[in-house]
């Protein structure tokens, strides 16, 4: 089996915790192949529509049910809808602003006109940076829906040549553990602690540069896709889980959480259940430490 480029890693995680992603890099490097190999590890349908090429009206065409107008989704939804799938929309940057804007409420809600896609199926996107091949910036409302990961060349020759030797379909892309989903209790408990009483200002920090809004910034429901995201990533680390929570809320914000986090030094909820004593003593004020704590041993419980 080929290795995977490091940040592949990040995007299948993104992908599994059904978070919407958006994957930037250069043309040419094998971003859509990678959604296939995961797609086939995880014996799962993948669709892939080119935003380049689709009009408003793919995302539901009106028309006449009885006494109302609906709007009828193209083929691809149905070959998706209530399975474990994946839709890719590729090519982003190159959907006109009005395509985007149909998008809206395919990548947040999944829902294709007036169909929904069902609660399993997962979203994501594709596209080459702006300033490198063209195109239109993503709109702020879209941008917002996205967890954003950058293609990084680091170590990629050696991944290219593995793959060229061995075979790009059997890509080895990492699987989120049974179970994972435990642990969105205790992110949200100390996310939402963290962004509404410890760091209020970084509830909502809508940037003023407008280079800024195309990119990760913080909202409310991006800090809760935070949370998903980071009870995703714990199995593979810190760091990964730094990278995927500034992919949703922007590195500023990433980076005072994870420190909060640190320093807050909450223990481990296996080990609490073993010995009640390393229960922290907390302050007045310091009820946040107890909420956090108490779901995340709660989410080991249950």
């Amino acid at each position: 089996m080929s290795d995977y480029p490091a940040h592949s890693k990040l995007i299948a995680i993104a992908v599994q915790s059904g978070v919407p992603a958006f994957w930037e890099g250069p043309p040419g490097v094998g971003k859509t192949s990678i959604f296939y190999a995961l797609a086939k590890k995880l014996d799962v349908p993948c669709v892939v529509q080119i935003g380049s090429i689709m009009e408003p009206s793919d995302f539901g065409f009106p028309v006449p049910e009885g006494q109302y107008i609906v709007r009828k989704p193209l083929k691809w939804v149905e070959e998706l809808r209530d399975t474990n799938g994946i839709l890719v929309f590729d090519e982003l940057p190159h959907a006109a602003p009005a395509v985007q804007a149909g998008m809206l409420r395919v990548i947040f809600e999944g829902v294709v006109g007036d169909t929904p896609l069902g609660p399993n199926v997962k979203r994501a996107a594709i596209g080459n940076p702006v300033d490198m091949v063209g195109g239109w910036d993503m709109n702020p409302a879209l941008a917002n829906r996205f967890c954003r990961v950058k293609w990084d060349m680091t170590g990629y020759h050696k991944v290219w040549l593995k793959g060229m030797i061995e075979g790009w379909n059997d890509l080895d892309v990492p699987v989120l553990p049974e179970g994972w989903q435990t642990r969105i209790p205790h992110w949200k408990a100390v996310i939402g602690a963290f962004a509404a009483e410890i760091a209020p200002h970084t509830l909502l920090n809508f940037p003023e540069a407008k280079s800024q809004q195309t990119e990760a910034w913080p909202s409310p429901r991006m800090w809760e896709n935070g949370a998903v995201i980071m009870a995703a990533a714990e199995p593979f680390g810190v760091d990964a889980q730094f990278q995927l929570l500034a992919g949703c809320v922007g590195e500023g914000a990433a980076g005072e959480f994870i420190t909060f986090y640190k320093n807050a030094d909450l223990p481990e909820p296996e080990k609490l259940l073993l010995d009640p004593n390393l229960f922290p003593k907390t302050k007045a004020g310091q009820e946040y430490i107890i909420y956090a704590i108490l779901t995340g041993t709660m989410s080991v419980l249950y």
